[in-house]
């Protein structure tokens, strides 16, 4: 983060110089105070490069600054220490133009910007791309963003502006499920609730998805996998083609046997390993590993007290 020049080193042997003097040297307006404060007491006292090097650190910890670096100039009676600076660009102000469709909340999360933080390029460019991806899982796949900046060259402060144009959304085309056929296929088709011609929104067909899945678990198939394997965009028709895995897995039916003191509509309800392999990788245990009767029964047996 720094360079250490120095314009003439004492012969071997010489005591070091005296510091007389800090010159701040910047094409922009400086904290001056600030900057002092972070330099310490230089002046007055023999030259050391191990100081200089924890000043420079401590300047550059004020996060004000891209560059910081000293030189020397020599003098009669010792050298000044003169520290160039360039202010880092930092964002004065953020303004949002145009319509955004998505609730603005949202998208200033995904811009993950605040006054005061990093305005560099790359900084405004990561910015932009989460913006489109944001419009994009919402289902604006036309969607455009501008990014404008008017900087402060006195002082490195930047205003940025957004300019949004999310564009018509996208709707759902057609819709295919791999691994069920026939009448099955139609049936799951319209538990899924997605329709030719309904808006598209990634997270919306994913939690479709999802429902299909608790409810074909909740029904006995505790293998049941339902999952978006493709979603295949048409930009001339502004819609997006889906690919639904379905794996139904064997059906189970579950019978108690013993003395309960609860239900079996309250036991049904506690049952863990609907859970089966579950997106969260947790550790439900696998019906088969409950003890497997012929036809796909499993059989639990509850002792007194047991919930």
């Amino acid at each position: 983060f720094a360079l250490l020049a120095t314009a003439a080193s004492p012969v071997f042997g010489d005591p070091p110089e005296i510091v007389k003097g800090i010159d701040l040297v910047s094409a922009q307006e400086l904290p001056t105070e600030l900057v002092l404060a972070a330099i310490g007491g230089l002046t007055d006292r023999p030259r050391a490069r191990a100081a200089i090097r924890e000043s420079l650190e401590r300047l550059w910890s004020l996060g004000l600054f891209s560059e910081a670096w000293v030189d020397e100039v020599e003098e009669p009676d010792g050298v000044r220490l003169r520290f160039h600076l360039t202010r880092r660009l930092q964002i004065r102000r953020i303004v949002w133009r145009g319509n955004p469709a998505l609730p603005l909340v949202d998208l200033v999360e995904a811009a993950g910007l605040s006054v005061g933080g990093d305005a560099g390029t790359e900084r405004l460019d990561e910015a932009q791309r989460h913006l489109l991806a944001a419009y994009a899982h919402g289902g604006f796949l036309a969607s455009r963003v501008t990014v404008q900046t008017s900087d402060d060259a006195a002082t490195g402060a930047r205003d940025v502006a957004f300019v949004l144009e999310a564009g018509p959304r996208a709707r759902i085309g057609r819709l295919t499920l791999l691994g069920v056929s026939g009448a099955e296929a139609a049936a799951l088709t319209e538990r899924l609730g997605l329709e030719e011609g309904n808006d598209y929104g990634e997270a919306a067909v994913r939690r479709r998805a999802q429902a299909l899945e608790e409810k074909l678990r909740q029904e006995g198939f505790f293998e049941a996998r339902v999952a978006v394997r493709h979603a295949i965009r048409d930009p001339d028709a502004n819609r997006v083609n889906l690919e639904i895995g379905v794996e139904p897995g064997p059906k189970y039916v579950v019978q108690f046997s013993g003395v309960a003191e609860l239900g079996e509509s309250d036991l049904r309800a506690r049952l863990t390993f609907q859970d089966a392999g579950g997106r969260d990788g947790g550790s439900h245990q696998h019906p088969r590993d409950r003890g497997r009767l012929p036809g796909n029964r499993i059989r639990l047996r509850q002792r007194l007290g047991v919930a």
